[in-house]
């Protein structure tokens, strides 16, 4: 059995140049997959209004060093308009608060474009708005006139992990699992 065990360990060896090669190209399959996975993922968990953060989700393979082939998937880089800033809390979730204001202006279905995108920089741009208390007692923007709410303020707001870097990256991970399994084994074995 140590004879066994010794050749293996020399064609390991010998054969490490050509591992790396077939590991790299099925860390590419993988990158490109999760890339894949991941827009989907995107276009599917989540409301789309722009494009934008999908557009931005790149799959990609770095060598770290030697011996170790790096995977990644990642979005908010830089897109056709600039960096999407709010790709890591869609991922990951968390709680958005207000910069400069006292509280979020959380637009309603007539502040808001067929898009869903808010029609006004600002509800400071509607002159016609009124701050009113509902009876569930939340605070409302509602125009006058009509009565019809605008806008909803809040002090915070949770926004819910997402995980669609994640899960699509783990998705091509185990779809492309026996695939890299044969290579390494391929180049082990030898020619038959």
């Amino acid at each position: 059995m140590p004879e066994r065990l010794q050749e293996w360990s020399l064609r390991v060896q010998r054969a490490g140049p050509a591992i790396a090669l077939a590991i790299g190209k099925v860390a590419t399959k993988i990158a490109l997959d999760g890339e894949r996975n991941a827009k989907i993922n995107a276009t599917t968990r989540m409301r789309k209004r722009t494009g934008h953060l999908r557009r931005s989700i790149q799959g990609r393979t770095k060598r770290a060093s030697e011996d170790v082939i790096e995977v990644h998937v990642s979005a908010g880089g830089t897109a056709a308009l600039g960096t999407i800033k709010y790709a890591r809390i869609q991922e990951l979730g968390g709680t958005v608060r207000p910069k400069t204001a006292r509280m979020l202006a959380i637009p309603l279905g007539p502040a808001l474009t067929a898009a869903g995108v808010n029609r006004r920089t600002s509800p400071r741009d509607n002159p016609n708005l009124v701050l009113i208390k509902s009876r569930a007692g939340r605070l409302l923007l509602i125009d006058k006139y009509t009565g019809v709410p605008f806008y909803v303020l809040k002090h915070q707001v949770e926004i819910k992990p997402k995980y669609y870097l994640r899960d699509g990256l783990k998705k091509a991970m185990n779809d492309r699992r026996p695939e890299l399994d044969a290579a390494v084994a391929k180049v082990i074995e030898g020619p038959k």
